[in-house]
């Protein structure tokens, strides 16, 4: 999200510098919750940058890009993709009878949808559909980057 915030350029620059940096902030607090969330039930948490990069299912993100229609398109892709995970997770905490993780990561998914929906919504003309944004990540573990 910062990737984004930083480097993003065009005749709506300040509308969506300020909303990709409210993304950021709504995104990393999910993570805290998440990490709490694990190390509550007696987990370790694995957030350095070395364990996300090796670990992470979302498409790496461009760097080359500055046109804010680029960085909403990337940015919208990859919070599908995890919203699309956490649906997963919330399904697999189901199975294993722990509603509270469900509860969660349902928390978390309607928070990462309604996010979605600010970065898609006003900005977007050509509105994507779940194929054009959104990969099914591999199962994995979570890791949660610092």
């Amino acid at each position: 999200m910062k990737q984004a915030h930083r480097n993003v350029r065009g005749p709506a620059f300040i509308a969506v510098h300020e909303l990709f940096d409210k993304v950021s902030t709504e995104v990393e607090s999910y993570s805290d919750l998440i990490a709490e969330r694990a190390v509550g039930l007696g987990g370790t948490t694995y957030g350095t940058i070395q364990v996300a990069v090796e670990r992470s299912f979302l498409v790496p993100y461009p760097l080359g890009i500055a046109d804010e229609t680029q960085h909403i398109f990337a940015v919208s892709g990859n919070l599908a993709a995890f919203g699309q995970s956490l649906r997963e997770v919330i399904d697999q905490a189901t199975t294993f009878g722990d509603a509270d993780t469900a509860g969660l990561f349902t928390k978390v998914s309607h928070g990462i949808d309604h996010q979605l929906w600010f970065v898609e919504s006003p900005h977007g003309s050509k509105k994507m559909n779940k194929t054009d944004r959104c990969q099914t990540p591999p199962e994995t573990a979570v890791t949660v980057p610092n």
